[in-house]
């Protein structure tokens, strides 16, 4: 989306907006504040929820992995500056997403009541908003 120019706009609410399917896929809803006259920040509202200051960072911390919050920052900064594929690459770097599914060894965690790897599902959903 951020490539396409189309800011949501709302993703620093993202349990109203991202729905897990019982297939493990992030499906975004929700469009009516989207934009293509705002500056777009899919991934870094999103990346910000997940990693930083939330009450899902810290879940996603004591349960799964610790994110270097000023490394997170630096590529979301980076990021921000140049939507590069580089930069996105360095954001997924940052939050230890590279190889994530083998550290975690398949492991499940609940999401809205689904069962979901929250890996995969974490990669997936910033992958679609890059």
């Amino acid at each position: 989306m951020d490539e396409a120019g189309i800011d949501h706009g709302e993703l620093s609410r993202a349990p109203k907006h991202i729905i897990v399917d019982s297939d493990d896929h992030a499906h975004l809803v929700d469009f009516e504040t989207a934009s293509i006259n705002r500056r777009v920040s899919n991934v870094t509202s999103v990346s910000q929820y997940l990693f930083i200051g939330s009450q899902m960072a810290k879940t996603i911390r004591r349960k799964l992995i610790e994110v270097n919050e000023k490394e997170l920052m630096k590529a979301l900064r980076d990021y921000k500056q140049h939507r590069t594929q580089e930069n996105f690459k360095g954001i997924l770097e940052a939050c230890t997403l590279q190889g994530l599914k083998t550290r975690v060894a398949h492991g499940n965690a609940c999401m809205h009541g689904k069962t979901a790897n929250i890996g995969k599902c974490v990669s997936d959903c910033l992958t679609f908003l890059s």
